[in-house]
């Protein structure tokens, strides 16, 4: 395969125009694929030391390392010019022409974009084969992209925090086999991370080493943003109960997940379907998810088996009994408001004889117990989005037009927290001995859009960052239909460029390379914003009601103030 023509050392698999490089050839008959370009002398050249002109002094021929072409690694041989300078008296007999910002070592500088962006969301090892670049180097770029992020960069605190945890293997954690090396002496540990995730997007915002209430707390009073917090869904975790109410108070409405409040309550009817009769436990066990199953449901979803459950039931009373008590308690969730679901939950308690009271007595526990976190649940439907639209716009502007009028009303589980649990499982599995920074890296950034949340200019070129909220997402999507409509989109300059933009540049922000049409992750920053251990009266608040819960460790408890 030939091409001739111009192409560059630019951002992507394909070669985009630049007038600094021109495309001879690209043989991909091997393996791999070779680019042969050639850096074109500028017409006024002149030396980089003193700055009289230079004059043709031959080629050379270097190898890097570019992105990969069609899914193989690839090679790019340059012929690069050399100039000799005129001036008797310039140290700089001869030099090479290399435009600044496209290359960096052996790679050029899109290749190390490709990994850094790459990094995080494959396997070191599955890039290493994709680029041709050794493993070493790919971990020695991530290592330097991480601490470029933690310094710069952190994910917005979310309006719905979402807290879980998840087990995985400790890998390289050399802290946690010592901990554990009597319990588990050949080694092989688990250990609980706590996922801390945005309830609206499943973002991962942070992960934690552990799963103790007082690292929880600890994160959460150094949440930078946390304003922005109104709603916590946690599962039934004391822990994580009381880490928040130590960190915030009464400043957000924790709500408990509704899946593992139905959990307990299916736990009572299978606890009843393993007693059963000798003679029934084989059907018994055959309908195990059907009796986990609501009733309506199974009987649209498959009548045949719905039927089988019935006709069970009438020859284990007991079962029956605890079956159809299950069903009226999980009607609660299908109630319209907070007051309409304790009305129902108080006649199901009346309405129990004495033979299900005692078998849902540990159900009866949780809901007095969590009653005021299982009924929060009521309480976070809607969030105000629509009034919330209303108000952030110009009334007159021609956006309010194309604005979005049907909301999708949902309330707020741990459901999108477990789905991405799942994920950091399998990413974790996908490695070998992940330490602990990389699998929280993994789990941030495998995830997240770069371009999503940032872009850059038309005009000056300056990386610019978007206004992601709920309304942010909900007038962005509004300004793209205007756009269509009026052939200008706003919403591709920055402010600075363009008033009516919703983008802003960084303080310090200078122009991207040429050749960048997109940010990459090394070009994301996060604004510093207040947390709750900057607030002294706010810290001190949050620190008494941490020791009134119990969250200290014993061996900190001793020290006036946990961040000395």
């Amino acid at each position: 395969m030939t091409i001739d023509g111009r192409g560059t050392v630019g951002i992507g698999i394909g070669y985009l125009e630049d007038t600094n490089f021109i495309t001879s050839r690209i043989d991909d008959s091997n393996e791999g694929a070779w680019i042969h370009a050639k850096l074109v002398r500028p017409t006024d050249w002149r030396c980089p030391a003193c700055g009289n002109k230079a004059s043709k002094h031959g080629v050379c021929y270097q190898l890097f390392v570019d992105v990969p072409y069609q899914g193989r690694p690839a090679k790019l041989r340059v012929e690069v010019p050399r100039g000799r300078c005129r001036s008797e008296n310039c140290e700089t007999k001869t030099f090479q022409f290399r435009p600044d910002g496209y290359f960096d070592g052996k790679l050029t500088s899109r290749c190390r974009r490709y990994i850094e962006d790459n990094c995080f969301k494959q396997t070191f090892s599955a890039l290493a084969k994709q680029t041709g670049v050794p493993e070493a180097t790919i971990r020695r770029i991530a290592d330097q992209l991480l601490d470029k992020l933690d310094a710069n960069f952190r994910i917005d605190t979310p309006r719905i925090l979402s807290i879980d945890e998840v087990c995985l293997p400790s890998g390289k954690d050399e802290k946690v086999r010592l901990q554990n090396i009597e319990k588990f002496p050949n080694g092989k540990t688990k250990v609980f991370r706590t996922i801390l995730s945005d309830g609206e997007t499943s973002q991962v915002v942070d992960v934690l080493p552990d799963k103790e209430g007082f690292t929880v707390y600890q994160a959460l009073v150094a949440l930078q943003g946390y304003e922005r917090i109104r709603f916590v869904t946690i599962d039934l975790s004391a822990n994580f109960r009381n880490a928040v109410r130590a960190a915030f108070g009464d400043r957000v409405t924790i709500v408990a997940d509704r899946w593992h409040v139905a959990k307990r309550i299916n736990s009572v009817v299978d606890k009843a379907r393993r007693n059963v009769r000798n003679d029934q436990k084989d059907t018994a066990k055959d309908l195990r998810l059907c009796l986990a199953t609501r009733s309506r449901v199974l009987k649209e979803k498959n009548q045949e088996r719905h039927q089988a459950l019935m006709d069970f039931l009438e020859c284990a009373p007991h079962l029956k009994s605890v079956y159809w008590a299950k069903e009226r308690l999980l009607d609660v969730y299908h109630s319209r408001n907070r007051e309409e679901a304790e009305a129902k939950f108080s006649e199901w308690r009346e309405w129990l004889d004495e033979q299900q009271s005692d078998a849902f007595s540990g159900v009866i526990q949780t809901f007095s117990n969590w009653r005021l976190e299982i009924f929060s649940y009521w309480d976070c439907i809607g969030a105000g989005q629509k009034n919330d639209a209303v108000s952030g716009l110009d009334p007159d502007s021609p956006i309010n037009d194309f604005l979005d009028t049907d909301i999708d009303i949902e309330r707020y589980t741990n459901a999108r927290a477990e789905a991405r649990n799942r994920q950091i499982r399998h990413l974790n599995g996908a490695g070998r001995s992940y330490s602990f920074r990389f699998l929280r890296a993994r789990s941030i950034f495998s995830t997240y859009e770069v371009w999503r949340q940032f872009s850059i200019c038309f005009e000056c070129r300056t990386a610019f960052r978007r206004d992601m909220s709920s309304l942010g997402r909900r007038i962005e999507r509004a300004v793209d239909a205007h756009a269509a409509h009026v052939k200008f989109n706003p919403a591709k300059f920055c402010r600075g460029c363009e008033p009516s933009s919703s983008g802003v540049t960084r303080s310090d922000g200078k122009p991207v390379q040429p050749f960048v049409t997109r940010c990459g992750l090394i070009d994301v920053w996060t604004e510093r914003e207040p947390a709750i251990k900057d607030q002294a009266e706010w810290f001190a608040q949050s620190e008494g009601r941490m020791r009134r819960l119990k969250l200290l460790p014993e061996k900190a408890s001793a020290s006036p103030s946990l961040f000395d």
